[in-house]
């Protein structure tokens, strides 16, 4: 259940370059518009997500996980009907932003660690990764498909249907825990953040995890568009964005 979660969360969020051409062309902006809104969801994203945590330890994570997946399915709903900059920043840029973070990897993770035996605990823990990148290959291209068979506005609706299924299927991931959440972190977040800070492990993983971020959401977000300005054209864009995936899993 929380391998699907997160194919079904990650995969839409790799997908949001394949609308740069589409909307840009048919709102009349400059591609930096939506290039912006991207930018603020990604930011948002990694920013909001020990304040998430935090919140998760108080309230549990499967609270989180049903609100964050409501937000995210209504931020999607709102880029549907976001028609000028401002509601796009909003809609795709802050209410995704905050959406996604409440159930990407970070969260989800700490979920499936808490249950797995502690012998088979990486095993676990590389699938439900494995299924974030699985997400990618196959939601990139379907979205591509969508959108070149019923516009923009009607795939990105569906993106907000695939991603509402995050609520039932945390209400699954709850009842297969059995009681496993139940444990509460005792440290704060200010005592988490400066453990993290003292511990060389933790600016390597940063260092990683910002080289890749930095890199992949780049292409993800202008790969599509400028393939799409070539012979090539955007469907290659979404082909080479699943390719990403299907090695990275």
């Amino acid at each position: 259940f929380a391998t699907l979660a997160i194919a079904v969360t990650y995969g839409s969020r790799q997908g949001f370059g394949m609308f740069m051409l589409p909307i840009s062309m048919d709102l009349g902006w400059g591609r930096e518009t939506l290039s912006l809104a991207i930018a603020i969801q990604v930011l948002i994203y990694g920013l909001a997500a020990p304040f998430v945590g935090a919140i998760a330890d108080k309230w549990g994570p499967i609270k989180v996980l049903i609100a964050a997946g409501s937000l995210y399915s209504f931020g999607l709903v709102m880029m549907a009907n976001s028609v000028t900059p401002e509601g796009m920043m909003f809609s795709i840029g802050l209410l995704t932003g905050l959406g996604s973070s409440g159930c990407a990897l970070p969260l989800i993770l700490s979920i499936v660690g808490r249950v797995a035996p502690e012998e088979k605990r990486s095993t676990w823990l590389g699938i439900t990764v494995s299924g974030g990148t699985a997400g990618q290959m196959f939601i990139v291209p379907l979205t591509q498909l969508m959108i070149s068979s019923w516009g923009w506005v009607v795939a990105v609706l569906v993106l907000a249907a695939l991603v509402a299924l995050v609520v039932p299927l945390a209400g699954a991931i709850a009842s297969a825990a059995a009681g496993a959440l139940d444990t509460k972190d005792t440290q704060s977040l200010g005592e988490v953040l400066r453990e993290a800070r003292r511990h060389m492990g933790f600016w390597m993983l940063f260092t990683g995890f910002f080289v890749c971020g930095f890199q992949v959401q780049f292409i993800n977000a202008h790969l599509p568009a400028y393939l799409g300005d070539s012979d090539l054209g955007e469907n290659m864009g979404a082909i080479a964005i699943a390719l990403i995936g299907l090695f990275n899993m």
